[in-house]
């Protein structure tokens, strides 16, 4: 059977984005909410620009970020019309799901300013011999530092495992455990938390990229478009 539910949701956020003489959109006319899903890494790097843009360009509009998003759930949280627009790493393009690239990014060793790791080389050896931190939102304790390591014949000892990124810089900076962060987080955090922060020792280190992800069928909503436009213009090393 089909349902109305979606057609009605979708007439009325045209309606509401709709607002103006001649249906122009207009955004500093758009009163809309959005919800969208982000982690606390593509939240951080994203959201103060994006509301310091909004206020001034729409404020009418209101976000909720919507959390425990992955590549994984990226295409069932948009199905079930859970959020609107999702950034992650590695959600896949399907008939039903779009999706860009925001940007791509890499890993850095970050640790207090003072730590002793920064009194000697980095090299493997010395990164496996401090204690260590992971972020790991499903659980895990065995990271791409430990990939890396175990590659070496080395292994490291993990003694905190987290499920966030933004827990880690405030532990980092009142002890002598030592972490892989994303490069662009790891040089947002560092001057911050007084840390420290430097390419891994390693000659063959993996990357990743963050993608926007979207809903098809509402790529003839004006709104959501305007959004997933901003958002990409603005993504981080771009301008909002």
């Amino acid at each position: 059977a089909l349902s109305l539910v979606e057609p009605l949701d979708k007439l009325l956020g045209d309606a509401a984005a709709l607002i103006g003489g001649g249906g122009a959109f207009d955004p500093a006319r758009l009163r809309r909410e959005f919800r969208l899903g982000l982690a606390d890494y593509t939240a951080h790097l994203l959201l103060p620009s994006l509301i310091g843009h909004l206020a001034t360009e729409a404020p009418g509009v209101d976000i909720v970020v919507v959390d425990g998003v992955s590549g994984g759930n990226a295409g069932e949280l948009l199905d079930r019309r859970d959020v609107d627009l999702v950034a992650t790493v590695g959600p896949r393009a399907s008939t039903r799901i779009g999706t860009e690239t925001m940007w791509e990014d890499g890993w850095r060793v970050i640790a207090r300013v003072g730590h002793p790791l920064w009194d000697e080389p980095l090299t493997p050896a010395t990164l496996a011999s401090w204690r260590a931190l992971l972020v790991s939102p499903e659980g895990d304790r065995f990271g791409v530092a430990d990939k890396l390591l175990a590659a070496e014949g080395l292994e490291r000892r993990v003694v905190l495992t987290l499920a966030q990124f933004l827990t880690a810089p405030a532990v980092l900076a009142a002890t002598d455990t030592i972490a892989l962060m994303p490069t662009r987080l790891a040089d947002a955090l560092a001057k911050p938390y007084a840390l420290r922060a430097a390419p891994p020792p390693f000659t063959d280190m993996p990357t990743f990229r963050v993608s926007l992800a979207w809903r098809r069928r509402d790529e003839g909503d004006p709104a959501v478009a305007w959004l997933r436009t901003t958002i990409l213009n603005g993504s981080v090393g771009g301008s909002l």
